[in-house]
């Protein structure tokens, strides 16, 4: 990226002078009535010599509409051969072609007086139309010939105005370029500046803003700093949001004495979209704007919308290269008044280390402009700010938006574009980023709901059969309505998920699609009426029913009550938390149906960690070069969209201290902070949660965003990956330690005090425990078993009944009680507890509750006269 300067046309001896013959074929705008008005074409560049071919020289380029039939003339543009200096004026500026009036009165030669209408000067030459030609596209390095059409559009469109086409011959007899190689192309694009104060927003007229390299050092001993000019844009307008457009302006054909800035003959090929843009901007990692509070009715912002193109050669590709990778240059961005050249309104930087990252040729960057430490601020802003009744104090910190593409990736290897097939487009626009595939577990909106309303489809369709009691669809006529519930409850999950992962353009590949479709959802629909069997309880009965005994049998396990603890209990979290990764990896081996569908969105995440840390013993030593591959695989084509992915991916570049990778992940994060972080709904309490149970106080944005990944990863039990991104915003947090609750400790301490018969200090600690925390069942079961065996055995029975009472089917709570009734003579309830803590004829009392019943004398007990006496 160089600024382009105007060249001499005095050829060296070794250097070759080659001509770019162009010859209008046919020009269609229809003729004026007037007789002394005529239509030209002027012929204009900023930089290069065009020449208008005849008998005589001339020095106009135009062409005369009237006489265009017979004339038809041919022009010739001199370039030097292989010239880098022609290919920069050219690559920026294209030929321009603007269309006059030329009203030319009438000479009456017997009153040798003018004749003219009242309106008409003596002789008046006005623009209407204008358009261009690229030239880029004749860079070639062999001969040609070819045809293009081009059209002149008016500069101010209104009624009666009309569109000029051409059609132009263009051919070299030479190639143009013979030995040099260009690579690749910039397009650098300034778009608007948003949120920036009334002062300038009210008085843009000669607002110039400007692009230029600078050292990120200052020079030795001062505290200026090297800086290179690259480019500059004028002619911002005053605009609401919404009424931003999507064309995109050739800097350089702006004219301000043609005020063609509204003309579409100036628009080049790229299309830009502020919206789609914000929703995808890479944002400095210290700044934090607020997009969603931008009203696009109400607020507005000064729009440019055009952009500078730049030509590289296989060197200056390679120097960009290296530039970047040194990390020593940033782009500065600068907002001045072009009376006050000197007086810098805003700065802003951009770091340009995300174009390192493999593939990446497309960037968007929000660029925060604060103003430098020079700027001063001058009377007329004062005066223009007491003047407009607008409160600053709320406004969004300004920034500009600036896009950035380079046609080839600069970490790939430099190609040449002369050798390719001649096209103009490879210079018309940049490639865009290759768009990302949704697959499952994405967590788009439209995605969620689509399935959502499909799985509440078919528990629709299951209670209709059950109440029903249907056994078949003969004469069932309102069968069919239910059955075309289903079918259209299909259609959005194609447009929003299938379609997506598995484009289609023939019938074939569509009808195929259908297939995978009908496999999927069947399998779908299975694994729902699996776990919803018993359809007169609703599935979040169940799923909180089953919660709550997991959390039980947890707590269990952590107070080291292993017995009541080894028949609750779903291993695979629990075997995760606690690093069992051999046993965790059983349930991966499950059939995809017989899996938990609420945690599947996590199964891949939880297999990347196993792997991990499994690697880290490994005598390899590849653990992070295979997390490495692993997480790019499961971010770029797995869950796209899944924002703890991109977070953990960044963290692991930080750790490596990869800028580039450190960027493009940051990038895409923060392009998902807008969508909620995907949970598992029903899940059991985490061992932090038990443990630690702490929020900290976060106030950045990105701290509270960061801290509901870290939530998530503790509770499926990926503690490694929750401390990395937790490391991340730990500055933020003060004062954690005192925030912890040992209740966990508590309850395992009256639980040794009961092995370790130390029964008063065992009920000590269930007292100060309470009942009042979560799973209260726990702790009236400890508190029971030390009345119990302190004898204390009415007390001991109330917190047995309390504990049976709290959803928990508890079979030694229930043999417990058969024991105490026993004791107490209360036979028939002795039975009755028996009876329940037998239920299943499998599980296996407790060791401690069967050497208890075997001290009870029962030949002194007489269960069949009490009773009869009941």
């Amino acid at each position: 990226m160089l600024s382009i300067k105007r060249k001499s046309f005095e050829a060296s001896p070794a250097t070759q002078r080659v001509f770019l013959y162009m010859q209008p074929q046919a020009v269609s705008y229809p003729t004026p009535e007037d007789e002394n008005t005529y239509i030209e074409i002027e012929l204009e560049h900023r930089s290069c010599v065009i020449t208008k071919l005849g008998d005589h020289y001339s020095p106009e380029n135009k062409i005369h509409l009237k006489s265009f039939d017979t004339e038809k003339p041919t022009f010739s543009i001199t370039i030097e051969q292989d010239s880098y200096d022609d290919i920069g004026a050219f690559s920026d500026a294209p030929l321009t072609l603007t269309l006059y009036e030329h009203y030319i009165p009438e000479l009456s030669l017997s009153e040798s007086t003018v004749i003219q209408p009242p309106h008409r000067k003596m002789e008046d030459r006005w623009p209407l139309a204008q358009g261009y030609i690229d030239m880029m596209q004749f860079f070639n390095k062999w001969r040609y010939k070819v045809t293009v059409d081009v059209f002149l559009y008016p500069l101010r469109p209104s009624n009666g105005m009309k569109t000029c086409k051409m059609s132009w011959d263009v051919y070299a007899l030479m190639p143009v370029v013979k030995h040099l190689t260009c690579s690749n192309a910039i397009f650098i694009t300034f778009m608007s500046l948003q949120s920036v104060e009334d002062s300038l927003l009210y008085n843009c007229d000669d607002l110039v803003a400007t692009i230029s390299w600078q050292c990120k050092e200052p020079i030795e001993f001062t505290s200026k700093y090297h800086k290179v000019f690259i480019c500059k844009y004028t002619a911002f307008t005053r605009q609401l949001v919404s009424n931003n457009t999507t064309s995109c302006k050739w800097e350089n054909m702006k004219n301000p004495s043609l005020q063609n800035y509204e003309c579409v003959g100036i628009y080049s090929d790229i299309n830009l979209n502020l919206f789609s843009t914000i929703s995808k901007l890479l944002v400095p990692e210290d700044s934090e704007f607020s997009f969603p509070d931008i009203e696009a009715d109400v607020d507005f912002n000064l729009v440019c919308d055009s952009m500078h193109r730049y030509i590289l050669t296989d060197t200056m590709h390679r120097q960009l290269e290296r530039h970047v990778a040194n990390d020593k240059l940033h782009l500065t961005v600068e907002i001045f008044r072009e009376s006050d050249p000197t007086n810098v309104l805003l700065q802003g930087f951009i770091d340009l280390s995300i174009f390192m990252y493999p593939e990446i040729n497309n960037c968007s960057f929000a660029v925060k402009m604060t103003p430098p430490p020079t700027y001063r601020a001058s009377s007329s802003i004062t005066e223009t700010m007491s003047s407009i009744n607008t409160s600053l104090s709320n406004i969004t910190p300004a920034f500009a938006i600036v896009r950035i593409c380079i046609k080839t990736p600069i970490t790939q290897p430099p190609r040449d574009f002369f050798t390719s097939e001649m096209t103009d487009s490879i210079y018309r626009n940049c490639w865009p980023i290759k768009g990302l595939k949704m697959a499952l577990g994405s967590n788009d909106e439209k995605y969620e709901r689509s399935y959502r309303e499909f799985d509440n489809t078919i528990y629709d369709l299951i209670n209709y059969i059950v109440k029903n009691n249907l056994y078949n669809t003969i004469g069932q006529d309102s069968f069919s309505e239910q059955v075309s519930n289903v079918a259209n409850s299909v259609l959005p999950l194609l447009a929003y998920d299938f379609n997506i992962r598995f484009p289609t353009e023939t019938n074939r590949e569509f009808a195929n699609l259908m297939t995978t479709v009908y496999e999927k959802l069947v399998t779908r629909v299975h694994h729902l009426l699996m776990k919803d069997a018993e359809v007169n309880i609703t599935y979040t009965d169940m799923q909180e029913g089953l919660i709550f005994l997991i959390n039980a049998a947890k707590l269990m396990y952590e107070v080291e009550n292993m017995d009541m603890y080894q028949y609750l209990f779903d291993q695979f979290i629990f075997d995760v938390e606690l690093g069992k990764y051999d046993s965790a990896r059983e349930y991966l081996k499950l059939p995809y149906s017989e899996r938990d569908l609420g945690g599947e969105l996590f199964t891949a995440i939880i297999e990347i960690y196993i792997n991990y840390m499994e690697g880290l013993n490994s005598k390899e030593q590849t653990a992070d070069e295979n997390l490495l591959i692993a997480l790019n695989e499961f971010c770029e084509n797995i869950q796209p969209k899944n924002q703890i992915g991109w977070i953990l991916l960044f963290c692991l570049y930080k750790r490596h201290k990869y800028r580039p990778g450190m960027e493009y992940s940051r990038w895409k994060y923060d392009n998902l902070f807008r969508h909620r972080i995907l949970a598992i709904k029903y899940i059991p309490t985490s061992r932090w949660d038990m443990f630690n149970n702490f929020t900290p106080k976060l106030t950045s944005t990105r701290g509270q965003y960061f801290w509901k990944a870290v939530e998530v990863l503790l509770d499926i039990g990926l503690y490694g990956f929750a401390a990395w991104i937790f490391d991340e915003i730990a500055d933020e947090c003060s004062d954690i330690e005192n925030t912890y609750k040992y209740e966990v400790g508590i309850l395992r301490y009256g639980y040794r005090m009961i092995r370790m018969k130390k029964l008063e200090n065992a009920v000590r600690a269930f007292n100060f425990f309470g009942t009042e925390k979560r799973l209260p069942a726990i702790t009236y079961v400890g508190k029971a078993i030390a009345l119990y065996y302190s004898g204390r055995l009415k007390e001991a029975e109330t917190y047995f009944i309390q504990a049976a009472g709290h959803r928990m089917y508890f079979p030694d709570v229930w043999a417990y009680l058969a024991l105490i009734n026993l004791k107490l003579g209360e036979y028939k309830k002795a039975l009755e507890c028996w009876k329940y803590a037998r239920l299943n004829p499998n599980t296996l009392i407790h060791k401690e509750i069967l050497k208890e019943l075997g001290n009870v004398d029962f030949d002194r007990i007489d269960i069949l006269a009490t009773m009869l006496e009941d």
